[in-house]
């Protein structure tokens, strides 16, 4: 039924050929679509992790722009991302700067994009915790550092 399709295995050709499901890199997935090895009419869903870096010459912008949107049958689209911001954990965007870089990002995906934001009661495990490591003794301002990090 299935294949990850790398190294080893398969080749990419036979791959493409005889399985119903595959899970490859976007160079790999480009690669089968540059050489007809597969067209994206035969695709009925595209899986695209962390869509938020298909900017310019990037694969998944290169898959979309010229394999997707010129399709006539377009598969269904799933873009994951944490955040459409690049470099978003690093410093927190503005409001405006977070609208305008998803309507970008669902221009380039032509979608639209849907969230929920699932309260902490739901999903406690998901809430930052410092858990001490045995009785190893770590210097004090590195876990003061962390406890203030974790605070904001």
């Amino acid at each position: 039924l299935g294949l990850v399709v790398g190294m080893g295995g398969l080749g990419l050709r036979e791959a493409v050929r005889s399985r119903q499901v595959l899970v490859m890199t976007p160079q790999l997935f480009e690669k089968a679509l540059i050489h007809a090895m597969l067209r994206m009419e035969g695709v009925a869903l595209l899986v695209l992790d962390e869509a938020h870096h298909m900017r310019g010459n990037d694969r998944y912008a290169t898959i979309m722009k010229y394999f997707y949107l010129p399709c006539g049958e377009r598969p269904r689209v799933l873009a994951l991302t944490a955040s459409p911001v690049e470099k978003a954990h690093m410093v927190e965007p503005d409001a405006a700067t977070f609208r305008t870089e998803l309507a970008a990002l669902e221009g380039r995906l032509d979608c639209a994009a849907w969230s929920r934001r699932v309260p902490p009661t739901v999903v406690p495990h998901a809430l930052p915790q410092l858990l001490p490591f045995g009785r190893a003794a770590a210097p004090s301002e590195l876990v003061d550092g962390v406890r203030r990090g974790l605070a904001r």
